[in-house]
Formats: C-alpha cells, sequence, structure tokens
C-alpha cells in the first residue's frame, strides 16, 4: 500500500456559511435594538457576535494550523489534538477499539490505543469517499459504513 496524505480541516463552505448566518441573525437583533428591543436582544445579538468570532478563529487555525491524516502501511498518522500542528504516529496493532457512530449527520470513528484515543470526522475530510479509505485502512468493511444511516 502507498502512503496518502489527507488534508483534515474544517471545510470552507461550513465556515463561511454559518459565520454568515450569524453575522446576518446578529445583524436582525442589532436592528431590533434600534427599534427599541430590549436586554433579550441585546444578549441574541451577543451570542451572534460570538459565534461570527468563533467563526473568524476556526478559519485562522485552519489556515495557520495545517493538520493531516497520513495513512502509512501499518500506521495512521493523526493530528495530536484539534488545535495542533504536532502529529502521532499509531501503529495499526496498537489500536484496542473502533466505535463508528453517525450522530445527527455526523460520522465519526473513535479509535482507543496505547497513549489515549482520538475521533476521527468525515466532515474533516475533503470527501466521504476519503472517510471510507481511513475506516478500510483500520480494518472496518467501508460498505458496512456506507449502508449505515
Amino acid at each position: 500500500m502507498e502512503t496518502r496524505i489527507y488534508p483534515y480541516r474544517p471545510r470552507w463552505s461550513v465556515l463561511l456559511s454559518s459565520s454568515l448566518l450569524f453575522a446576518g441573525v446578529g445583524g436582525i437583533f442589532g436592528w431590533q435594538i434600534v427599534q427599541g428591543g430590549g436586554l433579550l436582544f441585546w444578549c441574541l445579538a451577543g451570542v451572534s457576535g460570538l459565534f461570527v468570532l468563533l467563526g473568524v478563529f476556526v478559519a485562522l487555525m485552519r489556515i495557520l494550523v495545517p493538520q493531516r491524516i497520513v495513512l502509512q502501511p501499518g500506521a495512521l498518522v493523526l493530528p495530536a489534538s484539534r488545535w495542533s500542528k504536532e502529529e502521532r504516529m499509531v501503529r495499526l496493532d496498537e489500536i484496542e477499539n473502533i466505535e463508528y457512530q453517525h450522530i445527527a449527520g455526523q460520522r465519526i470513528l473513535t479509535l482507543w490505543y496505547g497513549q489515549g484515543k482520538t475521533s476521527i470526522s468525515a466532515s474533516m475530510l475533503p470527501t466521504q469517499r476519503d472517510f471510507l479509505e481511513v475506516a478500510q485502512h483500520l480494518g472496518l468493511d467501508p460498505h458496512v459504513l456506507e449502508d449505515r444511516p
């Protein structure tokens, strides 16, 4: 098997659409404040603003902290943490358990191994096919994952 490298980061479409949504909602709440709205609209506008700032922060992290998943013969290289440039290598024979979850449209693999556990989210990989290739590399049957809701 050849080495395969997959970028592991939030998609621009998700970041931009969610940030624009909260900016728009915050603008509506701001307009309500100008029209004489009370404390509720101040709170809602503030929360919307925080979500916009969170989107900007995640976008900056996407640019400044590139992460990847590398499939190698007998091993997997993963980000050490969500906010780190560091990577850790996990040998496939070190993996003690793998759990697949499908929650509200999100597909997640959770791996337990000697140094801890980590999760791989399909939404952070470029395509769903890449997620299935990672699952197959881990010894899971990708057809079983495709058929599950």
